[in-house]
This record gives C-alpha cells, structure tokens and sequence, in this order.
C-alpha cells in the first residue's frame, strides 16, 4: 500500500502496519495506557466488568480478533458489550482506522465500540465515526495529551486526571444499547437515526417518530419539535427552516455559553 499523502494533506492509511506508531505495543507505556483507560471506565460503573487485552474469534473472518479491552454490563437480564480500542499514534487517525474499527466489530458481533486516540482523528475520520449507526462509535479525543507531557513519560496518577477528562460513562452506553437513546419522556426503547441536514445532525425517533438533534456545542442529543430546538445541556438554540414532507434545512441560531462557535459542521457534500 502506497503511503503518498491524501489530496488534503493527510496519510489515510488503512492498516496497522504503518511507520506512524509512537511505539511498539509491547512496551510498558504503551500497555500503562491502555491499563488506565480500562481503570477509568471499570471506576465509572462498578458494577460492569471490564477486561483487558481479550481475544474473540471473529464469527465471519474465523481468525481471533486481539481487543485493547472489553466492558460487560447485564441490564434487565439483557447483556451489552462494548470494545475499547486505544490508538497511540504520531500522527491523526484517518478514515482507514475508522473502517478498520467498525469492521472489527461487526466481525465480533459487537454494536459499539469505543476509540481512544491520542493524536486525535482526522475530519473524514470524525464525520465517518459519527454516521456509524450500527455498530455506533464512541471517538475520544486525546489530542491535548501533548500539552500535558510526552505520555509515556507522564506520571500514571496524571494521566488518570487526563483520562477522567476523557472518560465515558459505561452505565450510560449500556442504558442507551438496551432502552434505545430517545429522549421524549414516555419512549422508552426507540432509537433516533442521525443524519446531515445544513451541517446539523438531525433525526427521527424510530419508535415515537420525535425529532431530536445532536448539539454541535456539547455533543448532547435533545428531542425538538419541527420548528426549533434547545438543548437541554449547553442551551444552544436550532431552528427549522424548511420542512415540506422531509426536513430540508436546518439552522443553529444560537451556541452555549462555553462554546467559541468555530466547532466544525458536518460536512453534507458527497
């Protein structure tokens, strides 16, 4: 495979194979990374459990998968499993990764995963994570690790700080796999289905039919009725600006008050 740059600059490398690893995997720092992020999340939700370093044989491929760590949560007798993938790398992830990922999991048969990435991921890695509705995935961030410390020279104690920064709740990934992630107050097992209209990822309760959009300010998703919308964590405002059959154009009127509003939107052109 040719490791010439992308039209934007970038190496979208698809495979693991690739110079672009800080280190080998075997090496202490590496695993201490990897050690802390499943203490983070174990710390989270007591109750789930959470493994390190597992191998799964893969139900298509026939050949074991290697998981960075596993979390396992029964909810109503129902069980939820989620894979966590920790990716330390000089450079952003491209879209490569993401597929790689999203592969990986439909190969185990798991319906969300969770991707920690220290030098962060690039724009069409991003935008392909977020319009992955099955399996869903979960992107962290980690790209101002280097304003803290080289990481594997940091102290462990702060790069647990870090992580808590980073963390994601295992309880609230396993209540939104089993009793589905809409919002209106008397759905309890619908799933919405985002899309990009204007930049502004909107979509539609598959059980009650109510509309909802993911702030772009704080990531939250709120429901919103056809004409406008407030999210109900940062206050961000959204407006309907066209609606004839199907939703067709969307506006955000207004940001949180922590937001600088220069978050990106999602890019709509195929």
């Amino acid at each position: 495979m040719s490791n010439r740059p992308s039209l934007n600059g970038t190496n979208d490398l698809t495979t693991d194979e690739d110079a672009s690893v800080v280190e080998d995997k075997t090496t202490p720092a590496w695993r201490q990374f990897e050690l802390d992020v499943v203490t983070t999340i174990a710390n989270l939700d007591p109750a789930a459990e959470v493994v390190h370093d597992e191998n799964v044989k893969g139900h298509y491929s026939g050949t074991m998968r290697q998981l960075d760590a596993v979390a396992r949560k029964s909810l109503a007798g129902a069980p939820v499993e989620v894979v966590i993938e920790c990716k330390q790398y000089k450079r952003k992830l491209g879209i490569g990764k993401i597929d790689e990922f999203v592969g990986k999991l439909i190969d185990i048969g798991c319906a969300h995963g969770i991707l920690y990435a220290t030098s962060g991921v690039t724009e069409p890695a991003r935008l392909r994570a977020h319009g992955s509705i099955n399996p869903r995935i979960t992107l962290r961030d980690m790209s101002d690790l280097h304003l803290y410390a080289d990481p594997s020279q940091m102290p462990v104690d702060v790069l647990e700080r870090i992580l808590d920064d980073h963390a994601v709740d295992f309880s609230d990934l396993v209540e939104e796999a089993v009793l589905g992630n809409c919002q209106a107050e008397n759905c309890w097992y619908g799933d919405v289905h985002l899309g990009s209209v204007d930049g502004i990822l909107v979509g539609q309760c598959d059980s009650c039919g109510q509309l909802h959009v993911k702030c772009g300010c704080c990531d939250e998703l709120s429901e919103m009725d056809w004409s406008s919308g407030v999210c109900f964590v940062c206050g961000a405002e959204y407006h309907v600006i066209s609606y004839q059959g199907d939703l067709d154009g969307m506006e955000q009127i207004s940001h949180g008050p922590d937001c600088n509003g220069e978050h990106p939107a999602i890019d709509t052109a195929s």
